[in-house]
């Protein structure tokens, strides 16, 4: 199961469904259900002759006049034009009023349900804009030419949703509403930044192949090693990691190597790992050698061209 596979079932609050008892109910479980409608919300529609909700859209937009609501709606498995129609073979734009005191109940309109909408599923107007690109598209006579959105068509419930789910052949308006859920998140995550650098509030952050920050690790990019915090920011100047210090550029945030570096006054050796020299002397130019102390410092009362070198380490 590949991540946005998973984060589709994020967004509608923990599965996939094909029956609208089982969409509405995960919602419910969520506390994301309720009267008050919201661009990008769920929502379901009762039917008295059944005793539940028998189908199901989505909210394209909203608007509010005094207390009456009107909305607009993508629906699959409906029909063109405002008659309300849970097997019309299409999928629709819709058109519903009401107030609040008319959602729920043995009310039409049902209730909605808000999808886990952020970062690592979609935005609202993904959402959207993904239920919009599929306003037209009409049932198939057979499974021949299901992508096409008017090729083919026929009253067997063939789409291109219920192939993806795996349920042909069958009442697709819910399938419709899954089919949306997933394509929106696969379109966030291949529009998202990839594998770049990106300026936050608080600080510069990587973005990697999943368009995620990486955070709390090493990272060697284009050569040169960075490190971020747990926050996902680059971090910059002195790094400890277990008993080592690291000198990562305050300009680029790359670590510093085979180099001396000063700061406050004090100047310090980075190895070739990048690992802060101590203790240690460090051949320089013209063969002297010049010592660190303990805590990395250059103690240049110290440097020497007469070093033993079986009594000191030299740094590299």
């Amino acid at each position: 199961m590949n991540q946005v596979y998973r984060n589709g079932q994020k967004l509608l609050r923990g599965a996939y469904t094909q029956y609208t008892p089982s969409g509405k109910a995960l919602f419910e479980r969520a506390g994301a259900y309720h009267k008050e409608p919201k661009q990008g919300d769920v929502v379901y529609f009762y039917s008295s002759r059944m005793g539940r909700v028998r189908h199901v859209g989505a909210v394209v937009s909203v608007k509010k006049d005094g207390i009456r609501y009107t909305i607009e709606t993508v629906e699959g498995n409906t029909s063109e034009g405002n008659i309300f129609d849970r097997n019309g073979g299409c999928v629709a734009k819709k058109r519903y009023s009401f107030t609040l005191s008319e959602v729920g109940g043995l009310y039409r309109v049902n209730g909605f349900g808000t999808p886990a909408f952020g970062k690592d599923t979609c935005s609202v107007d993904e959402f959207v804009k993904t239920l919009l690109a599929e306003v037209g598209y009409i049932e198939k006579a057979s499974n021949k030419d299901l992508e096409s959105k008017t090729a083919n068509p026929g009253t067997a419930d063939y789409t291109k949703y219920g192939k993806w789910y795996g349920g042909n052949g069958l009442y697709w308006c819910q399938q419709f509403i899954s089919w949306c859920a997933f394509k929106a998140c696969q379109n966030h995550l291949e529009n998202v930044v990839k594998n770049q650098w990106v300026k936050q509030t608080d600080g510069w952050h990587y973005k990697d192949d999943a368009g995620k920050d990486v955070k709390g690790q090493w990272l060697e990019i284009a050569g040169r090693w960075y490190v971020f915090d747990e926050a996902g920011r680059a971090i910059s100047k002195w790094f400890k990691a277990g008993d080592e210090w690291y000198y990562l550029n305050p300009g680029d945030y790359a670590m510093l190597a085979g180099q001396w570096v000063t700061v406050d006054g004090h100047s310090y050796y980075l190895e070739k790992t990048g690992v802060m020299a101590v203790s240690a002397y460090v051949k320089g130019d013209s063969g002297m050698y010049h010592w660190v102390d303990e805590s990395g410092k250059w103690q240049p009362d110290r440097d020497t061209k007469a070093l033993g070198l079986d009594a000191y380490d030299v740094a590299e």
